[in-house]
């Protein structure tokens, strides 16, 4: 079961249904390939790393969210970002009031207002100690 979870994080199955293989296994037109090479990665990746942050707990996949959410930081990470890193986002003075609303753990409101802030390399370091807190093992599952 370990290994289905983390098939659903890192290029499920039914992301490479175009046909086309590259030589490492995954869809040449896979979506994150295609939102990427067209330049929509960065936003794309935050957003979804807000929106697996955010409904974790209510949809029975924690961890797998969790990890998702992780996946898309460091993803995120690697993309060139337009504008100056760490530049503080328009939207950052909701991220408590959003926090407070999806009642998100200390550590968890900390990766929100580090993604508001531009950092999702932090983002993804914080959000890796809250899986290491709560998920004792979860680095281990194949």
């Amino acid at each position: 079961m370990a290994s289905k979870s983390k098939s659903n994080v890192v290029h499920p199955q039914h992301y490479n249904a175009c046909g086309e293989t590259a030589e490492d296994g995954t869809a040449v037109y896979e979506p994150i390939k295609v939102i990427t090479d067209w330049g929509l990665g960065w936003g794309f990746d935050l957003g979804n790393a807000i929106k697996y942050l955010l409904r974790a707990k209510s949809k029975g996949k924690e961890l797998e969210d969790l990890r998702k959410a992780l996946w898309y930081l460091r993803h995120a990470e690697g993309i060139q970002q337009v504008g100056a890193p760490g530049e503080p986002h328009p939207t950052r003075c909701l991220v408590l009031p959003t926090a407070k609303s999806w009642r998100l753990t200390p550590r968890r409101t900390k990766v929100l207002e580090n993604i508001a802030g531009g950092w999702p390399g932090m983002a993804a370091d914080e959000l890796e100690r809250e899986l290491d807190e709560g998920f004792p093992g979860w680095r281990d599952e194949v």
